[in-house]
């Protein structure tokens, strides 16, 4: 009989444990600037931190200025946006307080078609996520929902990313 409770007293000991480790995780802050080209401040930019499906949204003060607190570690993605300006961003390691500056630089619109095998067109296709010159990457389907214009294709199957 008392072999049957260990596995149940372990279960429930390591769920503790778990739970206690858990509890204690560092909160890390990511602050930093949103700029332009040219080095100037670009005030009140959507920012976005995002690690894997958490997303934190803030808009930069006056200054460009931003910051997040987030309890974790790892690689995360922050990214800026304003309308008629590319997507600035980083990918950075959360293992400390960082800082960093987002550049923005004016938008080139990209198109693309949309296809199936047959080449035909496929209409309402959204843009998941774009990798931005292997610097970050920005989870425009997770996004859009904050803010991001979502991107679908029309009836033809164009497909315009504005930014």
């Amino acid at each position: 009989m008392r072999s049957k409770s260990w596995p149940c007293a372990f279960f429930a000991l390591t769920l503790m444990a778990a739970g206690s480790a858990a509890g204690n995780a560092a909160a890390y802050t990511v602050s930093g600037t949103v700029v332009d080209e040219e080095g100037r401040a670009v005030p009140d930019a959507r920012v976005w931190f995002v690690d894997g499906q958490t997303v934190l949204s803030t808009q930069a003060d006056g200054s460009g200025a931003f910051s997040f607190t987030h309890q974790a570690s790892g690689e995360v993605d922050v990214v800026a946006f304003v309308p008629g300006m590319a997507l600035g961003g980083a990918r950075t390691p959360l293992i400390e307080d960082v800082s960093v500056e987002l550049d923005l630089a004016p938008a080139i619109e990209t198109r693309l078609r949309t296809v199936d095998p047959r080449l035909r067109p496929i209409a309402g296709a959204r843009l998941v996520r774009l990798r931005i010159n292997d610097h970050f990457n920005a989870p425009v389907a997770l996004l859009s929902g904050e803010g991001l214009p979502p991107i679908r294709s029309d009836a033809e199957g164009n497909l315009v990313i504005p930014f």
